[in-house]
């Protein structure tokens, strides 16, 4: 399953009542730019794929995630997280990455964030401008 996904999921009636998805083995490219335009999502988890695309050309400005759960993804890089934050700073309340080799450095700065999940991300050696002042569970 690779870069027509995300436009399949647009154009599925059913989908459009969708609240959680989750991608496994999933390969998305540079080339992906439809973003998920679901208006009812709130929980995304991509697992065991390649995420090579950025996160604002597959996650819509206009959706109020919750939840995001990446694992198991070598391709993700500090870049892509970077952008995680710039769309999802005011509603995002669970973050969890889950072996993810090529994460080093986080800049979490999320208002809402209650919970934190980093198991297996042995890179990780930095947390600048570190800001979830609703963080719960680390």
């Amino acid at each position: 399953v690779g870069d027509s996904l995300i436009s399949i999921l647009n154009e599925s009636p059913s989908a459009k009542t969708l609240h959680q998805i989750s991608l496994h083995g999933c390969s998305l490219s540079y080339w992906s730019s439809t973003p998920l335009k679901l208006e009812h999502l709130t929980d995304v988890t991509f697992m065991g794929g390649s995420l090579r695309v950025t996160f604002r050309s597959i996650i819509s400005p206009s959706l109020k995630l919750r939840s995001l759960t990446i694992g198991q993804c070598s391709s993700l890089c500090d870049e892509n997280l970077d952008e995680v934050t710039s769309h999802l700073k005011k509603t995002l309340e669970s973050l969890s990455l889950h072996q993810c080799p090529r994460v080093k450095r986080l800049n979490l700065q999320f208002e809402e964030l209650t919970n934190l999940n980093l198991l297996g991300c042995f890179s990780l050696s930095d947390l600048p401008n570190f800001s979830c002042p609703s963080l719960k569970e680390l």
